[in-house]
Parts: C-alpha cells; structure tokens; sequence
C-alpha cells in the first residue's frame, strides 16, 4: 500500500514476475557460469548533470547514469538495475508512456516504478546483484564509462 492508501499494483497478476528478477536471474547465473550464458550489458556512466536536476542517477534500457559527485552504492545500483528490469519487462514504448502518465498521477513518492526500485533498493536479490558487480567492477569513483556485465 502506498502513502495514500491506493494498493500498488504495477502488473496484472498475469503478467507479474515471481520471485528473482528475470534479468538478475540471467546475470547472477552468468557470474556462475559464464560459459554457457551471454549476461545483459549495462553500461554506467558519469555524467555532469541530469533532468531533473535533484536526480541522483537515471536507468535507460542499457544504460545507467550517475550525477558526477554522487557515491555509486549498493543501494543506488540497486535501485537503478530495478529500473533497467522495468524497462527489459515493460519494453520502451509501455515503459515511458507509464512512467510519465503515472508521474503525473502519483508525482514521483508514490510513483508505482518508483517504489518498486525503492523497495529493490533494500531487496537482498538486487542488492546481491549490485554487490556483485561492483565486486566485479570496483567502487571506482572516477568511473566514466565501465561495463557492468556481459560480454561483446
């Protein structure tokens, strides 16, 4: 339930994901056995500003962008790979269209996308996700452009 007492339902039960994230299952699979499995890409990006300006970080369907000056954590990778997941579930067109018609609904607090990458944030699966690759990738905070995951 939200703030506002409305249940937060982002997906009709029948197109619901269970349990781990298809995405993440791909990926923490991969670092078992990256053999035998292509892993996503997501690239990261440090970028001088975003819109809106309070944004500290932004998800695109590859690609992650963090505000220079802005401490990559486990939290914030977190909460920006469930966005990744989103757009992979949503695809694009369903994706924006959502983001912006519940934006303007909600406001970004009681966003469904939002607060389904806020609860990620704290969510072991995603959290293991994210510490693995920064793991993999190191706290670099000069980071320019690093690739997260996968292969070429």
């Amino acid at each position: 339930m939200s703030k506002r007492g409305r249940k937060v339902a982002i997906f009709s039960e029948r197109e619901k994901p269970s349990g781990l994230p298809e995405l993440a299952k791909v990926h923490l699979a991969g670092v078992a056995d990256s053999a035998t499995l292509t892993r996503p890409r997501v690239r990261l990006k440090r970028v001088p500003w975003l819109l809106p300006t309070w944004a500290q970080a932004q998800a695109w369907p590859r690609l992650i962008l963090i505000r220079r000056g802005v401490p990559l954590t486990e939290a914030l990778l977190a909460h920006e790979l469930a966005h990744v997941d989103q757009w992979r579930r949503l695809g694009p067109v369903v994706f924006v269209w959502r983001y912006c018609l519940d934006f303007w609904r909600y406001g970004y607090t009681d966003h469904p996308l939002e607060e389904e990458a806020r609860a990620a944030a704290a969510d072991p699966i995603y959290r293991r996700w994210a510490r693995l690759l920064l793991q993999e990738h190191g706290r670099d905070s000069s980071l320019q452009t690093t690739i997260l995951s996968g292969s070429t």
